[in-house]
């Protein structure tokens, strides 16, 4: 009988002690995750500065040839001044990937993938009618929700063999109360729904959607996928913080971070 309840003691601790390593084993995973989540936000963020300093630099350059086209008037050398701003006009009309929607994330990001997208032979479009200052979404989880999307997108449509069947189409609009994303990519038919990221973040594997989900949870928004054939959609709504604090009172700075 002695010996019975040493066994079921025996069972009974090594089942919690079983317990506890897979307690640890997740949240060490859960951590890992984490980390390498914000070493992608910080590639993110670089981007998003490198971006911003192109802007400025654009701006000094036009400073400069503005400097250039006023003396040009003063000393009243017209034509000169004339054919230094027609070529002003011909350098700003040349066609560029460089978006200017209002939201640095936005455009550095889109900016950068539709770089990746030519120079694998991807056919990139995107329609984007946003109204960037009713954007209340922390930059954080923006670049999360749209840096995996499109490298989702991004690695799905190089895998596919045949360079006239790579394509991404990105749709993203704002309303009153919400952010939507839409995006359509080429696939091969023996793709897993779970795609993987770019290879260039070859750590990030498999995280993708996770980490979008994440982000909709924690905005109560709504993430939808859909394989079908060669194809795979990707719908993400994002209500705007704002709108979480109108509908939750209560809601603290916490929660909002």
């Amino acid at each position: 009988m002695v010996i019975v309840m040493l066994l079921i003691l025996l069972i009974r601790e090594t089942i919690l002690l079983f317990g506890k390593i897979n307690e640890n084993t997740k949240l060490t995973k859960e951590n890992l995750q984490l980390h390498k989540q914000m070493d992608y936000q910080h590639i993110s963020y670089e981007k998003t500065a490198h971006s911003l300093t192109s802007i400025k630099q654009v701006i000094h350059d036009t400073n400069k040839q503005l400097v250039y086209v006023r003396t040009c008037i003063q000393n009243n050398e017209i034509q000169e001044s004339i054919h230094h701003i027609n070529s002003m006009l011909g350098q700003i009309h040349q066609p560029s990937p460089k978006l200017s929607t209002g939201n640095l994330v936005i455009d550095s990001l889109i900016g950068n993938a539709l770089n990746i997208a030519c120079e694998h032979k991807i056919a990139m479009k995107y329609d984007i009618h946003i109204h960037a200052e009713a954007i209340d979404i922390d930059r954080f989880d923006l670049c999360t929700v749209i840096g995996n999307v499109l490298d989702n997108a991004l690695n799905a449509a190089a895998r596919v063999p045949k360079k006239e069947d790579r394509f991404i189409q990105l749709l993203i609009f704002t309303t009153d109360t919400s952010l939507f994303i839409q995006v359509t990519n080429s696939r091969n038919n023996y793709s897993t729904i779970v795609q993987h990221n770019f290879k260039e973040n070859p750590a990030f594997h498999g995280f993708g959607l996770t980490n979008i989900q994440s982000v909709t949870e924690k905005y109560g928004g709504h993430l939808v996928t859909n394989a079908q054939n060669n194809e795979f959609e990707t719908i993400i709504v994002l209500p705007f913080l704002n709108i979480l604090s109108a509908a939750r009172p209560n809601l603290t700075e916490v929660e909002r971070q």
